[in-house]
């Protein structure tokens, strides 16, 4: 990752048996190292593993470092001199300056495997972490047990390391996590491959074959969207998030793959690469819509124009999100809002007239409502 003053930062990993680095040799284990990004001449080189079992993430974001990875598979976790008491396999997550001083060190899991490979950060400072986990799964006081043989988790933790949220995804067969990627305001993707069923809180997606999928969050921790991918060669699936918050996967595929009504073949049956810009399925299902969770708006229908109620848990809540959706599922309309008073206005004049769903939601929780523009 680059500072944007001039200097670049990496993770080194050193096998068993060492390595010569810069004219000095490296005994085994995981080295954050800092370099000029001009002329790439190494500043320093601090040890702060004794192992690296998996490939830690790192993102940098106003003069910090935040770093991810897997604990290895002893029960006494290393990092930078000090130690911390661990199940085999958890994920870690550590915050440094720039010096390579830790902040803190958080550490996740429990009696099965844990990975982390992602770690990104956004413009506040809250750190996004994703990764796969069999077995039961700790997560500070929550307990995660995968409903079969893996599945895939995301969390949000504010500058100080607290858990805000955690996601997860629940596979009646199987699910594989390989990468995600987080953008400056905490949209999150997530892929892997999959079969049989899975369900990401309120979607699903079914496949009677392996296939790729892409999952995406907001940063509240909304699920926005899931899609699979038929065909999509094992682990082999990378997001990225533009500056407009496009969703865009590259990878491999074998034989036919299906891209939205898109079919591409690969040469002679084999294995080719594709890259897509997709849009992911958006919206709230009619299962999410019951009595705990539902918005009074009105007039309804309307002639474009209504008002929303504010529940009385929003009442003078900083950082509401309103987003509106249309008949499709696409989202037309995402508006921040800090609430002072118990109502919205809210004008669909230059809509289409149609069906609309809204959604309300904070950090925790999300009410949703329909409104009917005649």
């Amino acid at each position: 990752v680059a500072d944007g003053v001039g200097h670049l930062y990496a993770i080194l990993r050193v096998t068993p048996g060492g390595s010569m680095f810069n004219g000095e040799f490296l005994s085994e284990g995981g080295y954050l190292i800092k370099l000029k990004s001009d002329d790439g001449a190494v500043l320093w080189a601090n040890r702060i593993l004794d192992l690296v079992a998996g490939f830690p993430g790192i993102a940098y974001q106003n003069g910090m470092l935040w770093i991810s990875g897997d604990t290895g598979s002893g029960t006494n976790f290393n990092f930078s001199g000090s130690t911390y008491s661990t199940y085999p396999n958890d994920v870690f997550v550590a915050k440094l300056d720039t010096s390579a001083t830790v902040h803190w060190v958080n550490t996740y899991g429990g009696n099965g495997i844990e990975y982390a490979q992602h770690m990104g950060v956004d413009v506040e400072g809250n750190s996004y972490v994703s990764g796969g986990f069999d077995g039961e799964a700790f997560f500070d006081d929550t307990s995660l047990v995968a409903t079969n043989e893996s599945d895939m988790f995301l969390m949000k933790m504010d500058g100080a390391g607290e858990l805000l949220w955690l996601r997860r995804s629940i596979a009646d067969d199987n699910v594989i996590y390989s990468s995600g990627v987080s953008d400056s305001v905490g949209n999150s993707v997530l892929c892997g491959y999959f079969s049989g069923t899975v369900t990401v809180d309120p979607f699903t997606v079914t496949s009677n074959d392996e296939s790729g999928i892409v999952v995406k969050f907001d940063s509240t921790g909304t699920c926005l969207g899931v899609k699979a991918i038929p065909n999509i060669v094992s682990g082999n699936i990378i997001p990225a998030v533009d500056n407009q918050g496009n969703t865009l996967v590259a990878g491999s595929f074998s034989e036919e793959s299906n891209f939205d009504g898109i079919i591409v073949n690969s040469v002679d049956g084999g294995y080719d690469v594709f890259v897509a810009k997709i849009d992911l399925k958006t919206g709230v299902p009619e299962a999410r819509f019951d009595g705990n969770n539902e918005l009074f708006i009105y007039a309804n229908p309307n002639e474009g124009k209504c008002t929303i109620d504010v529940p009385d848990d929003f009442l003078y809540e900083n950082n509401l999100i309103l987003r509106i959706f249309d008949n499709s599922g696409k989202l037309i309309r995402q508006t921040p809002l800090n609430m002072n008073q118990g109502r919205i206005q809210l004008s669909l004049e230059q809509e289409a007239k149609g069906i609309y769903t809204a959604t309300l939601s904070n950090s925790e929780k999300s009410y949703h409502g329909r409104i009917v523009f005649e």
